[in-house]
């Protein structure tokens, strides 16, 4: 099915109708749910979810993922990523996986993360298709850069730190 193309490139392609700027984030496709309720400030309520499934040769759907926007009170929202759970086929079972809430607070496992837990948005990494690895570095000049920083093992300093030679 094609919606806004004549040559679907997938079962269901999208193309949305003029170029977006460079900047600009366009919503495509909108899902909305319904709630009556809500949970107390700082806990994600009622959402709605792309959810994802799975099914082998003459078997029947199990579910793998799901990706929920949900609800908070005063009107923020966040981000919940579930794994699928299942023992056997035809089950749709849901673990939390990681949850993102309005603060722009990260949680892996809960559905109420109080802080960041240690997510720092400033790392940066960079595998070149000459095969460097770039850590906090855009440019390696060799197979391994580590600007700012040294390697740690099991809680020991093995190596070089900051300027030292061999």
């Amino acid at each position: 099915i094609g919606i806004g193309t004549t040559l679907p490139a997938q079962q269901l392609d999208i193309l949305y109708p003029s170029y977006i700027g460079k900047d600009t984030v366009q919503g495509i496709i909108r899902l909305t749910g319904q709630s009556n309720t809500e949970n107390p400030a700082g806990v994600l309520s009622a959402g709605v979810a792309l959810e994802f499934y799975n099914k082998w040769t003459g078997g029947t759907a199990y579910s793998i993922g799901r990706i929920s926007g949900r609800g908070e009170s005063g009107y923020d929202g966040g981000l919940q990523f579930d794994v699928g759970t299942n023992t056997a086929p035809g089950q749709s079972g849901f673990t939390t996986a990681m949850t993102i809430n309005a603060d722009a607070n990260v949680g892996i496992g809960t559905t109420s993360p109080g802080g960041n837990s240690g997510v720092e948005p400033t790392i940066k990494m960079v595998l070149k298709a000459n095969g460097r690895l770039g850590i906090n570095t855009t440019t390696p000049d060799e197979l391994v850069d580590i600007t700012g920083g040294y390697l740690k093992f099991n809680g020991g300093d093995y190596g070089l730190k900051g300027s030292a030679s061999l």
